[in-house]
């Protein structure tokens, strides 16, 4: 090899060795290598769409946290596993995360349903930063419930239901009143108030009503709008009366002139209703006449209406009894489908160690001997939030149906203890369900049998487990 071209070569060949050893990753091309960092990437999504970095803080935080680190560690191909190590911590942070989420809306529920009722309310377009200030408030109690200080969270949550209350009214009435004051301020900028002070003091009286209204019950929230709506129309009904009464000045009307151009404005009237007025009458018997115009016409059209709805009533009935005949094989196909392909999703919904799923002629039964309760007590533990929430997730599945809880417990003890602690337990589970899984208490009813219904063999310690449980009816229809 000649000796110029020898050096450059050996450069070449050191690059290229350099490039094998270190190889940097696009994002793309890192998420494709690591499964667990494109799965927490996922859960990430997930979680900020249910908005765990209100309800966990500080766990969400170290999730984002560990995703990065775990995307920029596995650039390399040298560190990939390092990487992806990271993102598995980061799914455990996740984990946790859900966990406090659930104990967080449990404890704050009241802060976070008037949050919602301020969301609804539009304040973080009415009050953006009060808004921000009670969102920084309610993060700051659950992060204080994060680090274990549930007094401090409660004390703040009970701080913040007023500061909540008070942003709701505010923004109900600024979001209410807003087109009202607008039609207002445009009925005083065209002297409304001078030309029309009858029709403008009506509307300003709605207006005050309205906010009166509110102030007392914000629950009365459609009988505001109506109030809201007639100081609208009234402020536009004088702003019309002043320009007309304005339009009469300009043209120097007198009283008669008013009369004439009244009398044209029933002539046009009449017209489109193939009615002439004479004038030689009074006013009322002018009105009285085109009332029956009116009501003539709208009787025949009653008459035509009524009889195409008979026909097309008729048409209707024939089309349903083909369509009932030609489908109710495909729909009954379709129901037994939809019924099997729910069930299968619920069975593969838990684990083995969580609850066993079965079901019989009147209800689907979730049998959650995965349920840890201390020894003779029917306290529900943190650990326990999870599977909950699954059973929470689970009902969901089916809508309106109705819920029994029923408590169980295995042979150890008395009957006596063992039936109170299954009732215990049960209310409980109830009260999970109806706070935290938001269903409607008139939904669940709940029993305890203690250790009448076993479902394994009360003689070794598996079996007793089995026994030990929370039976999930799930009423069919």
């Amino acid at each position: 090899m000649n000796r110029l071209y020898r050096p450059i070569f050996l450069l070449l060949m050191v690059c290229g060795l350099a490039a094998c050893v270190s190889v940097e990753y696009t994002k793309d091309a890192v998420l494709e290598r690591g499964n667990a960092i494109a799965q927490l990437r996922d859960e990430l999504e997930q979680a900020r769409g249910e908005e765990m970095e209100l309800t966990a803080p500080i766990a969400m935080q170290a999730a984002v946290e560990k995703y990065a680190l775990a995307l920029e560690t596995a650039k390399d191909t040298v560190e990939v596993d390092a990487g992806v190590a990271i993102a598995r911590e980061g799914l455990a942070d996740l984990e946790r995360a859900r966990a406090q989420a659930v104990q967080s809306r449990q404890v704050l529920r009241r802060a976070y349903m008037l949050r919602n009722r301020v969301l609804d309310a539009e304040a973080t377009e009415h009050y953006p930063e009060r808004f921000e200030d009670a969102e920084e408030a309610l993060t700051d109690a659950a992060r204080q419930l994060e680090q274990g200080d549930a007094e401090s969270a409660r004390a703040a949550r009970d701080e913040l239901i007023p500061i909540y209350n008070q942003l709701e009214l505010d923004s109900l009435k600024k979001g209410l009143s807003a087109q009202a004051v607008a039609a207002l301020q445009e009925a005083r900028d065209v002297d409304a108030d001078k030309y029309a002070p009858k029709s403008f003091e009506l509307a300003r009286q709605q207006l005050a009503l309205m906010e009166q209204i509110l102030e007392v019950d914000k629950a009365q929230l459609e009988k505001a709008q109506f109030h809201a709506a007639e100081a609208r129309y009234l402020a536009a009904r004088a702003v019309q009366i002043t320009r007309l009464v304005k339009s009469f000045e300009r043209r120097d009307f007198s009283r008669e002139d008013m009369v004439l151009w009244y009398h044209q404005q029933l002539d046009v009237l009449g017209k489109k209703l193939n009615k002439d007025l004479a004038y030689d009458k009074t006013n009322r018997e002018l009105i009285d006449e085109l009332g029956y115009a009116v009501t003539r016409l709208q009787t025949g059209l009653k008459d035509r209406t009524r009889t195409l709805a008979e026909k097309q009533s008729t048409i209707d009935k024939l089309e349903q009894e083909l369509v009932m005949t030609m489908v109710n094989d495909q729909r009954e196909a379709y129901v037994r489908e939809s019924r099997r392909a729910r069930f299968t999703d619920l069975e593969e919904s838990f684990s083995a160690d969580e609850a066993v799923v079965v079901q019989n002629s009147d209800a689907v039964v979730i049998q959650a001997h995965g349920i840890y309760f201390p020894v003779d007590s029917a306290d529900i533990e943190v650990q326990n939030y999870p599977l909950l929430s699954k059973l929470v997730g689970a009902i969901g599945l089916f809508d309106n149906a109705k819920i029994k809880v029923y408590g169980h417990t295995d042979a150890t003890g008395s009957r006596a203890r063992n039936l109170r602690l299954s009732k215990e337990r049960a209310a409980n589970v109830k009260l999970f369900l109806t706070t935290v899984g938001m269903l409607a208490p008139d939904r669940v009813a709940v029993n305890g049998f203690g250790e009448l219904y076993p479902v394994a063999s009360n003689e070794n310690d598996r079996g007793r487990a089995l026994n030990r449980r929370i039976d999930i009816h799930i009423m069919k229809p």
